[in-house]
């Protein structure tokens, strides 16, 4: 398998640690960036894992935690470098949307935009002292004005789409790994 991406990582015990990522079944990287309508675009797609590496039996056992084709994932600010129980990430092999997966419920919450936009990696911004209280950015390209903007979808209802687009008056690339800094 191929992993671009980690998520996050935690030390179970001085022999055990969990990695959460976004696994590929193969490096197939031409495959990936072709624009197709093939199906295998999707199952080419990775998927978030969780690994266990084992250290003292040098072993590592991985199961997938969400069946959705992602990438460039991403977890509170205040939760980077432990354990956070929700993940934002782009989703799909096609739509490229955005979605937050939620452990403890057990489910995911996402919006697909219009066809001629395209979204890159969601940055949540801190708004509150909890985890869900979160604005998440994403930039927007809107292939139709040729124009791009940043989207801010509320935290905790991603589904209904960005709450405002603060769109500028030309293209940026398409780009990955933002930050933000309050």
């Amino acid at each position: 398998f191929w992993c671009f991406h980690p998520v996050q990582g935690v030390s179970l015990s001085n022999e055990q640690i969990q990695v959460d990522y976004v696994r590929y079944p193969k490096l197939n990287l031409n495959e990936l960036a072709k624009e197709t309508d093939d199906v295998s675009a999707e199952s080419d797609a990775g998927r978030i894992h969780r690994a266990t590496l084992n250290l003292a039996a040098g072993t590592l056992s991985s199961e997938e935690l969400w069946d959705q084709g992602c990438e460039f994932p991403r977890v509170h600010p205040d939760r980077e470098g432990g354990t956070a129980e929700r993940i934002w990430t782009v989703w799909g092999a096609k739509e490229q949307g955005i979605a937050r997966l939620d452990w403890r419920e057990g489910r995911h919450r996402g919006w697909v935009p219009p066809s001629h936009w395209r979204c890159s990696e969601p940055v949540p911004v801190k708004r509150g002292p909890e985890e869900q209280d979160v604005w998440a950015l994403t930039l927007i390209y809107d292939g139709h004005q040729q124009v791009s903007g940043v989207g801010v979808l509320d935290g905790e209802r991603p589904e209904d789409g960005p709450v405002g687009v603060a769109w500028f008056d030309h293209a940026v690339p398409e780009t990955y790994h933002g930050a933000w800094v309050g």
